[in-house]
């Protein structure tokens, strides 16, 4: 038994009473306590009370009636013991579980161990206490009027279960001969009869207040609908129908002004004298095409509007007058809508509701909201006359929370200012643009950042939120002007944004595309804009569609204009979280079915891609193959399942915690057999070691190619390519174009290029890598090279030379062939910083080290480091350099003493001072064996130059000190000796 689901009790001071366990048959995941166990285990007990205070309610199932056997729900906080204040009770729950405790026969479980259809029932209260239960659980109700679906139906299923066995009990009581208990049978009768008026007004609520995702931003037409008889033998008697047979009835659909009651919002406006609340729009409605089918979609709907329209709903922000006040009929012209008045509009609706009732009873709902896909289909069922677009003579409304309303001219143009809202159609019109106002909608050509500018200042100072569509003509918009537009046009309050006319130059500079929002046009940054539609881009006959989990690039228009967006988010919302959440294929084949139709039902072609967006991830999913085929992630945190297919073939990691090294390919690895392209974007990472082994250690297939990309991530905005090759597998005996080739020779496995700069063997490798430097960025070399990775930088060199700017030296891991490879590389190289690690040297290399160190281009190098224990024994092997432009020296020992420099190495040092425009020059850890040296030093350094000069642990001689004294007046302060 799971100990976690055990739950506690405590008594009304905090005194824990003891706990009770989850019946054995339970799910550990369902945290459930039956109310029976709760019964045996505190004699008396009549109810519980919530840390919060209220009453615990027994748990209710998916039609909000009460779970049998009775239970509540498992909480971690302890539960509040009620107890009855009736000693006869006490002695009677007493008497019963001594009586099972004798006698376990009475438990209906065999061995004691229970079953869900064998838990005995639950033993009964007295009256009193099940009054008090009941007067808690009424009030309770009252107040959940605007709660949740959920809560109400709990709330009202523990009334009525609470209303039956009072009554029960009380006629028992009363065969008895006993008390009637009057007062309390009123007091029941008086409250049953107030919960379907409850139950009303939270389908009210709900309908009036309550937006899902579906239907926050967008609604075809209005929300608020009434249907009512058309075919009454009189109107001026309602009351009759012409025809017996329900088949031929006739209705009408009569839309109403969704207003909300702008009184409460404490809003002063310019037209205060409009009255605040829904009404019927003046128009004379719509004849239903075929009732029945109608009714059978929207029967329970429409019942739930007609009983808001007969009783009246005045709560909150809503206010909506009953059918007996003339309010309902506010603005109605008598020549529109003559047949409805006060007095027939009673029965009408009585009428409309007794037929719809009968033909498509009341179903238990959890949400009552009508959503875009359904007040779209409306319109679909509607007889419209010619030239009526079957949205009555309602305007659609914005607001600037993006809610949607649909209402009637007044109560639209109170929200705006009237003087601008002129202006801006006279401003649109003079441009052959047009302003749809019952669409909110605005279409303009702008030709100039001017114009432009005129454009969202008029609609800023109108007051105005419209859905926008754009076109740019003779004008090249900059990228940073169209995210200043963006953000303003954003801040109306847009929902919709359709521009034509981008060119493809506003896109993110080509190291913009690694960057975390890879797939994401900076367009689709704004939180406001729902829809962004990108027209002729980014090339013609091209569009992008822009929405909240990502967007869409097809290479031809749809078949019809995307009008129901809300489709498409909605699609893209499945599949993201299908996607997300995959642990088999049946979930993630749902998503992927659900945006396949959706597209399809735009005429989308098949050449369609979507682009996914995730919270760590984002994902390409083409149409056409039916899966994903690229993903980035940060930290290779994606959704593994999904792109574990054969069909992902471009994967970008932004390394953010996780290094680029040898354990990266073992991550990457899984993905080899599909994969055509990887790109790794890390911060401040430039090891040639780490691309050359990853390069070496990667499972190539014979097939394709290759791709690779590393990145260094200067900072959120920039980043700078270090490495972008093509590496494929070549034949091992001939290949096209080799002028010569890369050979193994020895048998201690030394490697060698000799010739050929694209064909690169390892004796790890099975067969030859043909290696095409596309991008060659690795300017900064400071870890020790291997052999292979020597030769892995000689070939990048001779693709892309003059590349390398700073270099460490160390001849320790290297052989000759090594060695030969580093001499390329630096003779092709413009170096600026040399560093040498100055190891023992192996006397057979040293006249390969001499050539290399001849190679270097002096004449570009700029500073010099010689660091280590043989410091000496380097400048034995340093070359004549004639033309140095050093600028800054540095030679530093590293052995626990003080290093001795010969006579001959400080001649070397002299003659690189003498002939180098040196501003910096440092010593430490060096004593000379001559000290004529240090004369021979300090007059070789011209004091006009020298910005700074330091001496650390060198063992100078005077000749040091009075050339400093000397040239004290120059630079004494920068000049440093210890």
């Amino acid at each position: 038994m799971p100990t976690r689901n055990i739950q506690n009790f405590q008594a009304k001071n905090g005194t824990h009473l003891g706990s009770v366990q989850p019946p054995p048959w339970a799910a550990d995941y369902e945290r459930i306590i039956l109310w029976r166990d709760v019964q045996d285990a505190f004699v008396g007990v009549i109810y519980l009370q919530h840390p919060s205070g209220n009453n615990v309610l027994f748990m209710t199932d998916k039609n909000g009636e009460l779970h049998r056997p009775l239970r509540i729900k498992h909480e971690y906080s302890p539960y509040t013991v009620i107890f009855s204040r009736n000693p006869e009770y006490h002695e009677q729950e007493s008497r019963r579980i001594q009586l099972e405790k004798v006698d376990p026969s009475s438990s209906m479980a065999p061995c004691g161990i229970q079953t869900e259809s064998q838990v005995r029932c639950e033993s009964l209260p007295p009256i009193d206490d099940l009054f008090e239960i009941f007067l808690h659980l009424s009030k309770r109700l009252e107040k959940s009027v605007d709660a949740s679906r959920d809560d109400f139906h709990q709330a009202a299923a523990n009334t009525r279960y609470f209303c039956t066995v009072l009554d029960k009990e009380i006629h028992r009581v009363k065969n008895t001969g006993a008390n009637d208990h009057g007062p309390i049978l009123q007091a029941i009768r008086e409250q049953e009869q107030r919960i379907p008026e409850w139950d009303l007004h939270n389908i009210c609520y709900h309908m009036l207040s309550d937006y899902t995702d579906e239907a926050k931003w967008d609604f075809a037409t209005s929300r608020l609908f009434i249907v009512l008889p058309s075919d009454l033998d009189s109107w001026n008697n309602p009351h009759s129908w012409n025809d017996l047979d329900p088949t031929t009835h006739r209705f009408r659909l009569y839309f109403l002004c969704d207003n909300s009651n702008r009184d409460t919002w404490g809003l002063v406006g310019p037209r205060n004298d409009i009255p605040q609340h829904a009404h019927i729009s003046n128009h004379p409605g719509y004849n239903l095409k075929q009732p029945q089918q109608f009714f059978r979609v929207y029967g329970d709907y429409v019942q739930r509007v007609l009983r808001m329209v007969k009783h009246g709903y005045p709560r909150g922000y809503h206010k909506l007058p009953s059918v007996d006040s003339f309010q309902i009929l506010w603005g109605c012209d008598a020549n529109t809508v003559g047949h409805l008045t006060k007095d027939t509009l009673g029965p009408l609706v009585d009428k409309a509701l007794a037929y719809i009732q009968e033909l498509s009873p009341p179903k238990w709902e959890k949400r009552f909201v009508l959503t875009h896909n359904l007040s779209a289909s409306i319109k679909t069922h509607l007889d419209a006359q010619q030239g009526d677009n079957g949205e009555s003579n309602l305007q659609r409304y914005i607001t600037y929370g993006q809610r949607v309303y649909w209402m009637c001219e007044s109560h639209t143009h109170q929200f705006f200012d009237t003087q601008y809202l002129r202006e801006l159609q006279t401003f649109v019109h003079s441009r052959g643009g047009n302003v749809d106002m019952q669409q909110a909608m605005l279409k303009i050509t702008l030709t100039s950042a001017a114009e432009a500018d005129h454009l969202r200042t008029l609609l800023r100072l109108a007051k105005c939120t419209l859905n926008l569509s754009i076109k740019l003509a003779d004008w090249q918009v900059t990228r940073s002007y169209m995210q200043e537009f963006c953000l303003d046009i954003e801040k109306t309050g847009t929902v919709i944004l359709e521009i034509d006319g981008i060119t493809p130059d506003i896109r993110p500079p080509e190291c913009g595309r690694f960057r975390k929002t890879m797939f994401s046009n900076e367009l689709n940054g704004y939180w406001g804009l729902q829809l962004v539609t990108l027209l002729n881009y980014p090339q013609p006959q091209e569009q992008c569609i822009h929405l909240r989990d990502g967007y869409l690039h097809t290479t031809l228009p749809p078949v019809t204009t995307v009008q129901n967006w809300m489709d498409l988010k909605s699609s893209m919302g499945k599949l993201v979280h299908s996607v997300y959440n995959a642990r088999g294929a049946s979930k993630y084949s749902y998503g992927r079915e659900a945006v396949r139709s959706a597209l399809a039902k735009h005429g989308f072609p098949m050449s369609t891609v979507v682009y996914l967006n995730g919270k760590t991830w984002a994902a390409v999913f083409d149409l056409e193959q039916g899966d994903i085929t690229e993903v980035h992630s940060i930290d290779m945190d994606y959704p593994k399942f999904v792109i574990s297919s054969g069909c992902l073939r471009k994967m970008t990691v932004d390394l953010k915690h996780l290094t680029f090294d040898a354990d990266f390919v073992g991550l990457a690895r899984p993905y080899s057999q599909s994969l055509q392209q990887l790109t790794v974007s890390c911060s401040g990472n430039n090891s040639l070691c780490d691309i050359e082994h990853f390069i070496r250690s990667w499972p190539y297939t014979l097939e394709r190619s290759f791709h690779f990309t590393l990145l260094d991530r200067v900072s959120d905005i920039h980043v700078r390519v270090v490495a972008e090759l093509d590496a494929r597998p070549e034949s091992s005996d001939t290949q096209d174009g080799v002028v010569a080739e890369l050979a193994i020779q020895g048998s201690n496995g030394d490697l060698e290029l000799e010739l050929d700069s694209h064909i690169y063997r390892h004796p790890g490798l099975r067969t030859p890598l043909g290696i095409e430097f596309v991008q060659w960025g690795c300017d900064q070399v400071s870890a020790p090279l291997q052999d292979s990775s020597a030769l892995f930088l000689d070939m990048a060199s001779a693709q892309h030379p003059s590349v390398l700017t700073m270099f460490t030296l160390d001849v320790t891991p290297l052989s000759r062939a090594g060695l030969a490879s580093i001499q390329r590389v630096l003779s092709r190289s413009n170096l600026q910083t040399l560093t040498v690690a100055c190891t023992p040297v192996d006397p057979s290399l040293s006249d390969s080290i001499v050539h290399l160190l001849d190679s270097v281009t002096w004449s570009s190098l700029k500073a010099l480091v010689l660091s280590g224990e043989n410091i000496d024994e380097w400048l034995q092997l340093w070359p004549t350099v004639t033309t140095p432009q050093l600028v800054s020296l540095e030679i530093c020992g590293t052995s626990a003493g003080v290093q001795r420099l010969s006579h001959s190495s400080m001649l070397s040092v002299h003659r690189l001072i003498y002939v180098s425009p040196l501003i910096e020059l440092y010593f430490a850890n060096v004593q000379v064996q001559d000290r004529r040296a240090w004369a021979t030093l300090v007059e070789s350094m011209d004091p006009l130059l020298q910005k700074k000069c330091r001496l650390d642990g060198t063992r100078h001689s005077q000749h040091v000190v009075r050339w400093a004294d000397t040239n004290k007046g120059r630079y004494s302060s920068r000049f440093q000796i210890r």
